[in-house]
């Protein structure tokens, strides 16, 4: 806690003439927790509609150590 960290993403608009019936900005990024040994990516969407943004994305994070073999990656959803 209290430690900086830094972030890289990337953002996509919807493409121009698409003819999809929902268009919603794409968002990922990602956070390497250094001193922690784990990673941590998010994707999702961006909507405004309501005149809230929100950001919708599913997330998964990597670790280095972890009790048993299967428990080294986690995978959740956050809004």
């Amino acid at each position: 806690t209290g430690g900086v960290y830094p972030l890289v993403g990337w953002f996509a608009n919807p493409v121009a003439g698409s003819t999809a019936l929902s268009k919603l900005p794409a968002i990922t990024f990602s956070v390497q927790w250094a001193n922690y040994g784990s990673m941590t990516a998010w994707t999702g969407t961006c909507d405004a509609s309501g005149g809230v943004p929100t950001i919708t994305t599913v997330w998964h994070l990597v670790r280095t150590g972890s009790q048993y073999s299967w428990d080294h990656m986690l995978t959740n959803s956050d809004v």
